[in-house]
């Protein structure tokens, strides 16, 4: 890790609203305080054994911070810079066929593009509008993920993606299938709330809707 990581991790500790081996509250509370590169290294399931180690030890290898933000900047670390948008797209719609088996949507996805929302309160698939699709595109240029189908609640937008880390996604699609998939929650009544992580969905009707 990062010694900007490492600061951030122990300033989440100061701040004393989670256990910090909640991962998910631990994301929570770096999204509150603005750390968005510890959000973004915790989503990476890869790196949570070092963060496990530091947590009961207090020790932690450090990389050179330049180095590590060059490589940010420039997209280059190894397995996001070989990976294409092709190859997440290919996932994507091998997780949409998990989710809607008999249906055109993993084809219209594939085809043009076309992003769905299942809407409140019944969970009814629709394509998304094109603002929503804006805000989108913003999102993945940002985090450098794929956004799949978007399911819609009360209070929030859940962007089910694909990660740019492929070594999570046997992972993530398991979870999917058990009904627990990785999303970015926007949270419409408080957007600085917004954050990665898990939800609980249950199909309904033709679509999904959020239960936990």
């Amino acid at each position: 890790m990062t010694s900007k990581i490492r600061d951030q991790i122990l300033k989440v500790r100061e701040d004393g609203r989670t256990n910090m081996f909640d991962i998910n509250g631990v994301m929570y509370v770096a999204n509150d305080l603005c750390f968005y590169e510890l959000v973004v290294y915790l989503d990476d399931r890869s790196n949570r054994a070092e963060y496990a180690h530091f947590i009961r030890t207090g020790e932690a290898e450090i990389t050179d911070d330049d180095s590590d933000e060059d490589s940010a900047e420039d997209g280059d670390d190894d397995e996001s810079a070989s990976l294409t948008h092709e190859e997440q797209k290919s996932e994507a719609v091998k997780r949409l066929k998990v989710l809607f088996e008999d249906s055109t949507i993993p084809d219209a996805f594939e085809k043009a593009g076309t992003v769905y929302l299942c809407d409140h309160p019944d969970g009814r698939p629709i394509p998304i509008s094109e603002e929503m699709m804006d805000d989108l595109r913003q999102l993945e240029k940002e985090h450098g993920l794929l956004v799949y189908l978007v399911i819609a609640d009360s209070w929030s937008y859940s962007y089910l993606y694909v990660s740019k880390y492929k070594e999570e996604w046997e992972m993530d699609v398991n979870d999917l299938g058990e009904g627990y998939p990785v999303v970015y929650v926007e949270n419409l009544e408080d957007p600085e709330c917004s954050e990665f992580g898990s939800i609980r969905i249950f199909p309904n009707g033709d679509g999904f809707i959020r239960i936990a």
